[in-house]
């Protein structure tokens, strides 16, 4: 596909008015589910602007990282800056998928080896120490459970 037929729009995913209906053939929606508490009404909007058989590729926070332990943690110092944030287990995100209207053609955890320590990094003076320690439990960790990982990912296909 040249280059030229790739455009960038800038829009509010739970009502998209700049585009017209099927005219996307792939929705990349990285990072961006989590911080809506009505996701649904996003994949209805995907669902209008999408071509039949077109894609969305969609990542979340995975709900079995170390995020969801360090998240109240970070809360609790100070430290987090993300605003409201939902964690996804496999169910959870594929609750979200209408069935009448997407096809699940992958889904998994992407494996992160630091899934345990990068919010440690920012803790005062004893940071990078447990970090360290827990960047080592991390590589173990994600090489014997599949299910652990920092996002979990799913690519959906109209139809």
């Amino acid at each position: 596909m040249p280059l030229s037929k790739i455009q960038f729009i800038e829009d509010d995913i739970r009502d998209i008015k700049h585009l017209k209906n099927d005219f996307c053939n792939l929705i990349l929606c990285f990072g961006v589910l989590e911080h809506f508490e009505n996701n649904i009404s996003a994949l209805e909007q995907f669902h209008k602007i999408l071509k039949k058989s077109g894609f969305v590729i969609i990542t979340v926070p995975n709900l079995y990282s170390a995020l969801t332990v360090t998240k109240p943690v970070s809360k609790l110092l100070g430290l987090w800056k993300l605003g409201m944030q939902k964690h996804y287990s496999r169910r959870a995100l594929r609750k979200i998928i209408p069935p009448h209207k997407f096809e699940i053609v992958e889904e998994g955890t992407m494996i992160y080896t630091e899934l345990f320590g990068s919010s440690a990094k920012r803790i005062p003076v004893i940071g990078h120490t447990i970090s360290d320690i827990l960047q080592k439990i991390s590589n173990i960790v994600v090489s014997h459970y599949n299910f652990l990982g920092f996002m979990r990912f799913i690519v959906v296909r109209k139809l």
